[in-house]
């Protein structure tokens, strides 16, 4: 690897578009690196829902436009907030001994300020002031803009709430914990789909919910010509997870807990477990339910957390500080001198096995299996990919 320089990104995927393929050509632009090296989540997203397509899917989109090996965070990771999905994506990066850079976007109107913020986390105050919002029960994001607005003497404080300018901070947070000597590099993320209506800049959001509509105009635009093709045989299939089709299996599962369980779960606080149980006693389906919970402190992303913890059995007690390690899920044949260098600090599990991988991360991937109209053994079987 002598000579070669490594690029480490942080993702999900689902699917892989424009948009990420334009920062793996900037990461590589800007740092004249070889490799990309993609950490992604599983089964389920950062936000707790069930991602759309596949893990075997999102990692071959990606390999087929730039990446050049991609890897798995274990569940607790890849579905948490902002700071612990950070801490996770980098301390895997970082155990492999061979990333240089991790890139990752913030929206482009948002850089200067971010540069600032930047400095400001490294102020005493900051963590004081972050403190204080946590502890008036603010989620982590938010506890950040609240924060920075004051630090940064910014009147507006929803200026700062953007997820990927948020996102980014936790990115330097975990680098400065984990005292990596991996350089941070942030690229210009353009306006979301959503708000500059641009098909050609999408939202991954967006995207899902039109090819769920069954509309591929936009996606053809939206998404590089290997993902769409990638998408459309998954629908042609069905091999994607169906929206609501884990919606009775989790009310039963939380009407099946005692409020103990409901309070040993990750995201629920003392008072939260009593909601969760009247409103699996009132409502029919996952959307009505969150709506039922949902306040100005438990945003929706919380809620729907918590509900994959439930879903898949994790308790607070067994989350791990840091991961244990990582799912090899896909590489390219020309990469073989990149994934030779990976340091034995972390261990890298390739298809999964009952001895191998922890029961919540096999039965994370057998729920998406069941959502996807599979059988849940098929995930014993799930190839490697390889291009």
């Amino acid at each position: 690897m002598t000579g070669y320089s490594t690029v480490g990104i942080v993702a999900e995927y689902d699917p892989f578009h424009n948009g990420h393929e334009r920062q793996i050509l900037l990461a590589k632009e800007k740092t004249g690196a070889k490799y990309v090296a993609a950490v992604i989540s599983c089964s389920f997203s950062q936000r707790g829902s069930l991602h759309t397509f596949s893990n075997k899917d999102r990692a071959e989109m990606a390999l087929l436009s730039g990446a050049d090996i991609v890897l798995g965070l274990p569940f607790s990771f890849g579905t948490a907030q902002a700071n612990r999905f950070a801490l996770g994506g980098v301390y895997a990066l970082s155990q492999l001994k061979a990333i240089d850079t991790l890139c990752f976007g913030v929206e482009e109107k948002l850089l200067p300020y971010f540069n600032k913020a930047e400095k400001a986390i490294q102020n005493p105050l900051y963590l004081k002031l972050l403190e204080q919002y946590l502890k008036q029960g603010h989620s982590v994001a938010k506890a950040q803009g609240l924060a920075l607005t004051k630090m940064l003497n910014i009147k507006d404080s929803s200026i700062l709430n953007a997820p990927n300018f948020i996102l980014g901070l936790c990115y330097i947070e975990a680098l400065k914990k984990l005292k990596s000597d991996i350089k941070p590099l942030a690229v210009p993320r353009p306006e979301s789909y959503i708000k500059s209506k641009n098909p050609k800049a999408p939202s991954a959001s967006v995207i899902r919910r039109q090819m769920l509509q069954g509309d591929w105009r936009h996606s053809a635009l939206a998404l590089p010509e290997t993902s769409l093709k990638i998408a459309k045989q998954a629908f042609l299939k069905g091999n994607y997870a169906k929206p609501q089709a884990l919606d009775n299996f989790v009310l039963g599962k939380i009407l099946s807990l005692d409020l103990d369980s409901l309070l040993n779960t990750p995201e629920i606080s003392e008072g939260l477990e009593n909601r969760f149980l009247s409103g699996a006693k009132s409502t029919n389906n996952i959307k009505e339910l969150i709506i039922h919970i949902k306040t100005k402190r438990y945003t929706y992303s919380r809620l729907q957390r918590a509900l994959a913890y439930i879903a898949v059995g994790t308790k607070k007690q067994e989350l791990p500080e840091v991961p244990q390690f990582v799912r090899l899920l896909g590489f390219r044949k020309s990469s073989e001198e990149l994934f030779k260098s990976f340091s034995k600090n972390i261990k890298i599990i390739g298809r999964p096995a009952k001895e191998s991988l922890p029961r919540e991360d096999i039965y994370a991937d057998m729920l998406w299996q069941l959502a996807a109209g599979q059988e849940a053994a098929k995930i014993y079987t799930e190839p490697i990919v390889i291009i």
